[in-house]
This record gives C-alpha cells, sequence and structure tokens, in this order.
C-alpha cells in the first residue's frame, strides 16, 4: 500500500459559505471532508447537521436532522428511503 501524498486538509472558504444556507453550507463540509481520502471512509460515509428551517405546513420554525451521503471522495445524493 502506499502513501498518499501529503498536503494540507482542504480549508473551510468563508466567502463561498456565507451565502449558502444550512442545507447549502453540509454539502460543502460534507465535500470538504469527502475531497480529503486520509480522512474519508473507504466505501463512503454520512455527515449529517442539525439545521432550522420553517416547517412548510406551519410555518413555524423546527429543528430537522440533514444527512449527505460521501462516496470515497465523490459527493452523492443521499439513498433513497
Amino acid at each position: 500500500m502506499s502513501a498518499l501524498p501529503t498536503r494540507p486538509f482542504p480549508a473551510w472558504d468563508a466567502a463561498r459559505a456565507e451565502p449558502l444556507d444550512e442545507p447549502g453550507r453540509l454539502l460543502y463540509r460534507s465535500n470538504l471532508l469527502g475531497s480529503d481520502l486520509r480522512i474519508t471512509n473507504y466505501g463512503g460515509g454520512n455527515t449529517s447537521a442539525k439545521i432550522f428551517q420553517r416547517d412548510p405546513l406551519t410555518g413555524a420554525p423546527t429543528t430537522i436532522t440533514a444527512e449527505q451521503r460521501l462516496e470515497a471522495g465523490i459527493d452523492a445524493p443521499p439513498p433513497p428511503r
């Protein structure tokens, strides 16, 4: 097994993240994690975050858990439920 090249961890770009909504930030964060094969699980993994959104029926703020699946360094949509 050959060693992966040493490089800095992908840096969070505040200017890129600032205009994103919470699900967009989760996707951005997941992409950063998935882009570094030193820390990505073989075969992929999941990242999740609790975010606040308005309930589409009542309009009340509510907490939801958003999940993003990682596929060996490549962003992929979550599996169907």
